[in-house]
């Protein structure tokens, strides 16, 4: 009896140790979601800063702002890439599909930069080239779904990575 206390006492820590680990490591793979969220859909983020600047016809302005969201993403891509994920059963797995999820919305959220190119020209273009310009730009809109559906695949993948690096680890 008196070994079984002594096991206790000291295995149960390390299970503890570990699961709080897990919970860490979940949660800093996470939050980057949230920062991204934060970009893009909070009040004065930057994808709302971005609309205003097209509804004003601001295009370099708007072009600018996808540059800056281009360093966000690229920022925080490489945060999750840097994560060590090799202690905890099913990290690499999360880690991945966290990448890949955000790496599918980076791609997403900066394809608008051709949108404006063209809308720019659009702006500015004879009305001989605006028919052509046009018919260009539909085709780009029409382009964008394809981004869409990879996004939708990457966040279902990811949010079963967590699902089951939450079940793998007890969580």
């Amino acid at each position: 009896m008196k070994n079984l206390i002594i096991y206790i006492i000291i295995v149960f820590p390390l299970f503890s140790c570990n699961k709080n680990g897990a919970i860490a490591f979940r949660d800093s793979i996470t939050q980057k979601e949230h920062d991204i969220s934060d970009m893009l859909i909070s009040k004065n983020g930057l994808e709302s800063r971005k609309l205003e600047y097209l509804i004003a016809e601001d295009f370099d302005q708007a072009l600018a702002i996808t540059d800056s969201q281009q360093v966000v993403f690229d920022k925080i891509i490489q945060e999750l890439k840097r994560v060590n994920a090799d202690q905890f059963s099913g990290g690499d797995h999360l880690k991945q599909a966290a990448v890949e999820y955000h790496m599918a919305l980076k791609e997403l959220y900066l394809y608008p930069k051709k949108e404006i190119t063209w809308q720019k020209k659009l702006s500015t273009a004879t009305k001989q080239d605006k028919d052509s310009l046009q018919h260009d730009l539909l085709e780009i809109y029409k382009d964008k779904q394809a981004y869409f559906q990879n996004v939708y695949k990457a966040n279902e993948a990811y949010v079963l990575a967590v699902q089951r690096f939450n079940k793998e680890n007890r969580l």
